[in-house]
């Protein structure tokens, strides 16, 4: 598997994954939570899709995890590295997406996630929906970040605690 670099660079980042619209992003995301009926939110894929061109050029084209080039295999996918069944607060996180063939993607990772430590834990979420905006600002703050303010040794750091048996590329 050939390690993949992300680009952080403002402008190698799509919009949709960039303030101010990152923070509709997360206001999506804290609506679609409070919105699941138990405990199971219903996705549009169309808010990763703006993600796919970005991703399948720090890809060259080709599937992260069997490499092969989409353009023969099956087209390519926004792959959830950590699945959003599972990571629902990364499913808008642009650092948890990589460019995918179909076959990979959905026959045979699909939700797979094995780690052999503890999962992540998620933010911890208010029993209701904040009503005062600033308490809803701090809320969204914690469910999402910008791809352009960290790096992948940093990210590496937090997500690596769980050990998971699939290698991230």
């Amino acid at each position: 598997m050939i390690p993949l670099v992300r680009r952080r660079a403002t402008s190698a980042v799509p919009v949709a994954f960039k303030q101010p619209k990152l923070g509709k992003k997360s206001e999506l995301l804290a609506s679609l939570f409070y919105q699941a009926i138990d405990g199971k939110i219903t996705w549009d894929s169309a808010q990763w899709k703006p993600a796919k061109s970005a991703l399948k050029r720090d890809s060259h084209g080709k599937c992260a995890y069997c490499e092969a080039p989409t353009s023969v295999v099956a087209h390519g996918d926004v792959e959830h590295f950590r699945p959003k069944s599972i990571y629902w607060w990364l499913a808008f996180c642009y650092d948890n997406y990589l460019y995918s063939c179909q076959i990979c993607n959905q026959t045979y990772k699909s939700d797979n996630f094995p780690v052999n430590a503890a999962r992540l834990a998620g933010p911890a979420m208010p029993a209701t929906k904040p009503g005062n905006a600033q308490q809803l600002a701090a809320l969204h703050f914690l469910l999402t970040h910008d791809p352009t303010s960290t790096n992948d040794a940093d990210l590496r750091l937090h997500w690596d605690a769980e050990a998971g048996d699939l290698v991230n590329p």
